[in-house]
């Protein structure tokens, strides 16, 4: 799914400048250019789409625009490894459970799975006839979701070297997947606004809800399974019981789009990135907000708790990844090559 694009703009820092120093050489006074422009120090190249933790803690994921993954070291901040191989974009990026696997969705039509002990290409998916949009691993580790701008999710059996087992036919593009904490089910966002619950077993829709007068951008179940939030390019951020969709409660982000949604570990709190640039943080119960912090220069396309539910990464437009304090918004780290 392509995002409303605004022009990437490179902050230069004090340091930046062109400094012009004139020599007085054998009499001539001769111009010499000395290009001191400070580039900003970027964990990409290009927007960065989607961040993951691995499920220690240890290491954190980042796909980007230019068809690059990387492995960061989430406590110094050091690359690890970097995983090339796509043709397009990158756009989701999922640890597998046991943190043994990584898998990727790229706008090439393809989702590769990489080993991350060493960074090995183990296998080239070549999933669907449109752009991969989301990829998400059942907590059970049974299965791969990917959902894609072809209107279908498909669902691999990892226990069958990733084989097809489900496909789930939507109206329009797919731009986000998510499995219960029970791996019971899967659920779905797409370009139309609908949000749809599918029964894993068996492949049979549960409900489905228009929950978004614009595209749906991001949905996630809290880690207990009793809360189903989606995201939408209307603003709002929906909280729904699953697997009906039932009682909906509405919280209006303040930012025109949202793009990403991620629960804390708890539940207890939920955190939304979007069009503004700002990371927010809500309280799920009463649905207020906690704090917000500017975090980007540019949209914030993805953000993802930490698995001990002590810290948030962010990866925006801005081609950065960042590292925030999850209870007041203090940055903690920037990540670059």
């Amino acid at each position: 799914m392509a995002h409303p694009y605004r022009p990437l703009t490179q902050p230069f820092s004090p340091r930046s400048a062109i400094q012009i120093g004139l020599t007085l050489l054998a009499g001539l006074l001769l111009p010499i250019y000395e290009l001191t422009a400070y580039a900003q120090r970027t964990a990409h190249d290009a927007p960065v789409y989607s961040v993951a933790w691995s499920p220690d803690g240890q290491r954190l994921a980042s796909g980007s625009d230019d068809s690059v993954i990387k492995l960061w070291d989430s406590t110094t901040g050091s690359l690890v490894a970097k995983l090339a191989g796509h043709k397009r974009t990158v756009r989701s990026v999922a640890f597998s459970p046991d943190g043994q696997m990584l898998a990727s969705g790229s706008l090439d039509r393809t989702a590769k799975i990489w080993r991350t002990a060493d960074g090995a290409l183990l296998k080239t998916i070549a999933a669907h006839d449109g752009g991969v949009t989301s990829v998400a691993f059942s907590p059970d580790g049974r299965y791969l979701a990917t959902g894609s701008r072809d209107s279908i999710v498909k669902l691999w059996r990892l226990n069958d070297r990733f084989a097809p087992y489900l496909s789930l036919v939507h109206g329009r593009s797919v731009t986000s997947v998510t499995f219960s904490p029970d791996s019971q089910f899967v659920a779905t966002a797409d370009y139309d606004g609908w949000v749809r619950v599918w029964q894993v077993s068996d492949g049979a829709m549960q409900h489905r809800q228009r929950g978004h007068t614009r595209a749906a951008s991001s949905i996630r179940f809290s880690k207990d399974g009793e809360i189903l939030a989606s995201a939408g390019f209307d603003g709002l951020i929906k909280l729904w019981r699953p697997p009906r969709l039932t009682s909906p409660r509405k919280v209006q982000s303040r930012s025109r789009i949202v793009y990403s949604l991620d629960f804390a570990p708890d539940g207890k709190r939920l955190a939304s990135g979007g069009w503004d640039e700002n990371i927010r943080v809500w309280e799920v119960s009463s649905g207020r907000l906690a704090f917000f912090v500017k975090a980007h220069d540019n949209l914030v396309n993805s953000v993802a708790f930490s698995p001990d539910g002590r810290t948030i990464a962010s990866g925006s437009t801005d081609r950065t990844v960042k590292l925030w304090q999850a209870g007041n918004g203090i940055q903690v780290r920037e990540f670059h090559d």
